[in-house]
């Protein structure tokens, strides 16, 4: 049964529809500090009229069978597959995704496995979840 919110999928679907924390509680009726908890602990198994709301609002794609990792762990290796696949240089993803290059070198040398929230989900929106590490 899904009974938690994917924190960066609900960030990344507000996001992508232009509209702020409070403008999405007002549209919804979920409190401010309830979404915004929720974005960021995806440990949270909110109430099920909120759950009916946001995937009334965003679709069963924000939802889990079982809360999401309490680190944002990001798979280094599987970023740097990723990125060469895509024949992407480190320069290309910092320009996608407004993270240093540094950064994303030294999560692809697995120096740093759990970025920064903002970080974690830059990524995710422009690699999907395929570089999270396996549980």
């Amino acid at each position: 049964m899904l009974r938690y919110v994917k924190g960066y999928k609900l960030k990344a679907h507000r996001l992508s529809r232009g509209l702020s924390i409070k403008e999405l509680a007002k549209l919804t009726g979920i409190g401010h500090s309830q979404l915004c908890n929720l974005e960021i602990h995806s440990t949270i198994s909110p109430q099920e009229t909120t759950l009916k709301t946001l995937v009334a609002f965003f679709g069963q794609d924000v939802l889990g069978e079982k809360p999401c990792r309490k680190k944002f762990s990001i798979d280094g290796e599987q970023l740097h597959k990723m990125r060469v696949d895509l024949d992407m240089t480190l320069e290309d993803v910092a320009e996608r995704t407004g993270i240093s290059v540094g950064t994303i070198s030294l999560i692809e040398g697995g120096l740093t496995k759990d970025p920064q929230p903002q970080t974690f989900l830059n990524l995710i929106l422009l690699f999907g979840e395929d570089i999270l590490p396996e549980d």
